[in-house]
């Protein structure tokens, strides 16, 4: 059977970066990972956040010698990093679902990630943006798409079995056979 992946934004960028402190975790974890698996999935969220990290740390990442030469401006340069470090992963985008949920108590429409996330929020305890990755992932469950996150945050890590509980979503952080 199958696995499939939700890849969270640190292991995007430690995987394809020995820069990242956290480069030999990510890639270990991956390689153990791609041998059970062909699908990994990313939001549209961590194209957004790749593109901030990247764009604030052009600098930390190595580009190839011919990279140098064709892309001179750092916009240039923070796209090819982030096609590169997409396609060597062979990730696939969740597409946005352009549907609004109501929020109740303040009448108004957001959207279905959003809500999910303000939902999952008092129980999970996330920050932001980490609530968000686990909103997107929870999507992809309840389609079938994934049945594991992969993340080195902190924050997901300490709620492992909340996350689980609530969303029967496994946290792999660590290299073992899920």
């Amino acid at each position: 059977m199958r696995k499939m992946y939700y890849i969270d934004t640190n292991i995007v960028l430690s995987y394809n970066f020995t820069t990242e402190e956290t480069h030999l975790r990510a890639f270990n974890l991956i390689r153990k990972i791609k041998k059970s698996t062909d699908e990994f999935y990313i939001s549209p969220l961590t194209i957004l956040e790749l593109y901030c990290v990247v764009s604030r740390n052009i600098n930390k990442y190595t580009l190839p010698p011919i990279a140098l030469i064709l892309f001179r401006s750092d916009k240039d340069k923070v796209e090819y990093i982030i096609k590169y470090s997409i396609q060597r992963l062979n990730l696939k985008i969740c597409q946005e679902i352009n549907t609004n949920s109501e929020l109740e108590n303040l009448n108004i429409e957001i959207f279905s990630e959003y809500q999910c996330a303000i939902k999952l929020s008092p129980r999970i305890k996330l920050r932001s943006l980490d609530m968000l990755h686990i909103a997107y992932a929870f999507r992809l469950r309840k389609e079938g798409k994934i049945k594991y996150i992969v993340s080195l945050d902190k924050e997901i890590r300490e709620r492992k079995l909340l996350i689980k509980n609530i969303t029967d979503i496994n946290l792999i952080s660590r290299v073992y056979n899920p």
